[in-house]
């Protein structure tokens, strides 16, 4: 299947954000939420069963290993008590809501109580100390929401910061909206609530992608860059095609290993899924991609399209093209230097990009769209 680079201009993805921001509402262009109507066809009966909207991490413990050069016992797992759950569950609700752990003896209360050991046994204090560094995540999500309410004069990016104590843990579990909706997920489906400790790996926090693979097919269909409101982490235009198509590649090796693990089913395949990725470098100077998680298209699950729409882009994500679109945000304003051949190519594509947009009344200023002619053109490159 071929692929078709969609660069989108950045000052774009800026606009859309700013005037969504003026007029006080979420913009709409990008990063949609799966929405029941979505693909319902293809959505088995049990989608309100929590486990059929997110699969547990630990499933693909294996190949998150293999692909970040991980051994098992560098991957702790803490089982939290249904009492303790109750606790961080009295203790989020009000924090998240006042954006404050109030009163602060909340805190040593929850140090005090909490689990000391890791299932396999090991002290959890002695996890910490020696300069160690964990990415904290529960069994069906990741706490990455966590916000610093305590100390006003940060930014609010605690859940993207690596936990450096055992008290962190405990404090980012209540301030993390996410972590309070699965706490009380798993509970109200009597599963087992369990938080994972990974080494802490700078490389996942940039260059990652998320890779979309098509309903009842489970091919790869579409791929956007994460942060979708951020440059891509790649700047050159004139090159940015065979980088792109370097990243599907490894994209596609890893795929292979998905589709034939034991933890995919035909449920998953039928109702399509998204994995996460992120581009590293391995010890040998190869580049790579590190498996990060897996979530099935499911309207409950929370699933964000990222530089995709879920409703203008439904026929791509559910596998109605031919194409494998790669979708990512650049400066294209130096773009005028690249080969007038693909230029040209990409300037025809452009305008029947605005021919089909103003078919479906998406040019100017509503609802978060803009007319892409001018500077704010869509560049769309084909290999």
């Amino acid at each position: 299947m071929n692929m078709k680079l969609n660069i989108i201009p950045i000052s774009h993805v800026s606009k859309v954000l700013q005037v969504a921001e003026a007029e006080g509402r979420e913009q709409q262009e990008y990063n949609t939420i799966l929405e029941s109507s979505f693909n319902n066809h293809n959505i088995p009966p049990n989608t309100h069963d929590i486990l059929s909207s997110h699969i547990p991490i630990d499933s693909w413990f294996d190949l998150i290993r293999s692909s970040r050069g991980l051994r098992a016992e560098d991957i702790y797992q803490i089982h939290l008590p249904t009492s303790y759950c109750k606790q961080l569950r009295y203790v989020g609700r009000s924090s998240i809501k006042t954006r404050t752990i109030n009163p602060v003896s909340h805190i040593s209360d929850l140090v005090t109580s909490a689990p000391t050991y890791t299932t396999a046994g090991i002290p959890i204090h002695t996890l910490f100390g020696k300069g160690q560094r964990y990415y904290l995540r529960l069994s069906i999500c990741s706490c990455s929401d966590a916000r610093r309410y305590l100390i006003k004069s940060h930014p609010p990016d605690l859940g993207f910061l690596p936990l450096t104590s055992a008290e962190q843990i405990w404090t980012r579990l209540v301030t993390s909206p996410r972590a309070q909706w699965a706490i009380a997920s798993l509970l109200a489906a009597n599963l087992p609530v369990n938080i994972i400790l990974m080494p802490w790996d700078p490389r996942l926090r940039t260059a990652r992608l998320r890779v979309f693979c098509a309903p009842r097919t489970g091919k790869i269909v579409g791929v956007s860059q994460d942060p979708w409101y951020l440059p891509w982490y790649h700047d050159e235009v004139e090159s940015a095609e065979k980088v792109a198509s370097a990243a599907l590649a490894k994209c596609e090796l890893l795929h292979k290993k998905i589709i034939n693990h034991r933890t995919m089913d035909e449920n998953i395949k039928r109702r399509g899924f998204a994995f996460d990725v992120a581009r590293i470098t391995t010890e040998y100077g190869e580049d790579d991609v590190a498996f990060i998680g897996l979530k099935p298209y499911s309207p409950f699950g929370g699933l964000e399209s990222r530089m995709f729409n879920w409703d203008r882009d439904a026929d791509l994500l559910n596998g109605k093209k031919d194409e494998v679109e790669f979708r990512v945000a650049m400066d294209i304003e130096g773009y005028a230097t690249t080969p007038s051949k693909v230029r040209k190519q990409a300037l025809s594509s452009i305008e029947e990009d605005i021919q089909a947009r103003k078919e479906r009344g998406e040019l100017g200023c509503v609802n978060g769209y803009f007319d892409p002619r001018g500077s704010d053109e869509t560049i769309v490159v084909h290999r």
